[in-house]
């Protein structure tokens, strides 16, 4: 009668054995490359991204790089400016303040 450690052994060789590169590339080319190709697919689609043209998908995707890089800019330049108004504000009402202090009311 074989024991639960040597059945456990026999198994994990079993499965070693199965799971060799050798023997699992065939099963990967004929079976899970195709459905993983096809599940990208659908995905893409269900995106609305037509896989079938790549080159337009290279444009699409570069367009939607220059328009994030250029709201990325737009944001900074806007957050400079508002830095901008709000110092020189800032030295105005000083300015001001030091005038009044200086000249009187």
């Amino acid at each position: 009668m074989v024991s639960p450690d040597e059945m456990e052994r026999i198994i994990e060789a079993a499965a070693e054995r199965a799971m060799r590169p050798e023997r699992m590339r065939p099963v990967l080319a004929d079976t899970i490359a195709p459905l993983i190709r096809q599940s990208m697919e659908d995905a893409m689609l269900k995106m609305g991204i037509d896989s079938r043209d790549p080159i337009r998908l290279q444009k699409d995707l570069a367009h939607l790089r220059m328009w994030r890089e250029s709201m990325e800019e737009a944001h900074a330049k806007g957050l400079i400016a508002v830095f901008t108004v709000a110092l020189t504000g800032a030295i105005a009402m000083l300015a001001l303040g030091i005038k009044q202090w200086i000249i009187g009311p």
